[in-house]
């Protein structure tokens, strides 16, 4: 199969499956999750339009899929070294991405923690065989090392760039919102918070908004974690529009 065909078969698959779970998803909503015209869409998933290189890119980072699988339909892999380096990229879209590994990271420095696959899914409510791979990315981009033995964060941190549609990024706020809606249904109300606030600003004073959510989070992590580590938590924040500005209605 082409990749084209590849890629055409992956963008019907995506639409059978959200469909089954809301049968009232259009193709017009679908067409703009994968930022193209409806009419574009109608035309390549009935075969009557071929999709560029450009425009295929573009549809599997909307739909988060994963690089490896992206690059095999996209591109060349003439190159001696394009196997390693690869690799490297997964490792980092797999740590950036799954929002397990961070969390290891942060279990890594509570009271008793057991650098054993078992008790690690266990404690996180994951599968064994993925916080053991977990494990053996980690190491291999030193963000954890071996000390006498034992598995140990090395502290080094990284933080992804700002204003880059990433799709590992999205795929991470997505598994966040899960998270969320898991804790919203299933935690007391006395671990966790829930709060949110509507408000009227000014879309130009977004960049200054979003320097003050970064300064804050780093902040809170800080007074946290000055504490006893016995649990990990995440904080997510959502900031974004209620109201569409005029010149985007049609």
């Amino acid at each position: 199969m082409s990749a084209d065909a590849e890629v055409k078969t992956i963008i019907a698959e995506e639409l059978a499956r959200v469909q089954a779970k809301n049968p009232s998803y259009s193709l017009r909503s679908y067409a703009k999750k994968l930022g193209i015209s409806p009419a574009a869409l109608s035309e390549i998933m009935r075969g009557r339009r071929p999709l560029t290189r450009k425009a295929a890119r573009k549809i599997l980072e909307r739909l988060c899929v994963h690089p490896q699988k992206a690059e095999k339909l996209l591109a060349k892999t003439d190159h001696v070294d394009q196997k390693e380096f690869t690799k490297i990229n997964m490792d980092y879209f797999n740590v950036i991405s799954d929002w397990y590994y961070l969390a290891i990271l942060s279990l890594a420095e509570t009271e008793g923690f057991c650098d054993e696959p078992e008790w690690v899914a266990e404690r996180l409510n994951i599968r064994k065989r993925d916080a053991k791979s977990a494990f053996a990315r980690l190491e291999r981009l030193g963000l954890m090392e071996r000390r006498e033995g034992v598995l140990c964060p090395t502290g080094l941190q990284y933080e992804t760039s700002q204003g880059i549609a990433n799709p590992a990024i999205r795929k991470n706020h997505f598994q966040n919102l899960e998270l969320a809606r898991k804790s919203l249904e299933g935690d007391p109300l006395d671990e966790r918070d829930f709060s949110a606030i509507t408000m009227v600003v000014d879309p130009e004073r977004l960049p200054e908004a979003k320097k003050r959510l970064k300064e804050f989070r780093r902040e809170f992590c800080s007074h946290m974690e000055s504490g006893r580590k016995r649990e990990v938590y995440r904080l997510c924040l959502q900031f974004f529009p209620l109201s569409k500005s005029k010149k985007e209605k049609t």
